[in-house]
C-alpha cells in the first residue's frame, strides 16, 4: 500500500510540474495539487498515457 501511495505522489508531482511548465504565464508561477484537480480536463490525454507507460515500467 505504501508503494502505491509513493507512486501516486510522484505521479501527481510530475503532473503539477508539467502544468507549471506548460501553462506558466507571468503572474501564475505554480500550481497546487488542488488547482490540478480543478483543471485536470485541460490536460492533453497523451500526458496520462506517457505517465502510465513510465509508471508501468518502474
Amino acid at each position: 500500500m505504501n508503494y502505491l501511495i509513493v507512486q501516486l505522489t510522484c505521479l501527481l508531482a510530475i503532473i503539477v510540474r508539467y502544468l507549471n511548465e506548460r501553462f506558466s504565464v507571468g503572474a501564475v508561477r505554480s500550481f497546487t495539487p488542488s488547482a490540478f484537480i480543478q483543471n485536470r480536463k485541460k490536460i492533453d490525454p497523451e500526458v496520462f498515457n506517457h505517465l502510465s507507460r513510465v509508471t508501468a515500467h518502474s
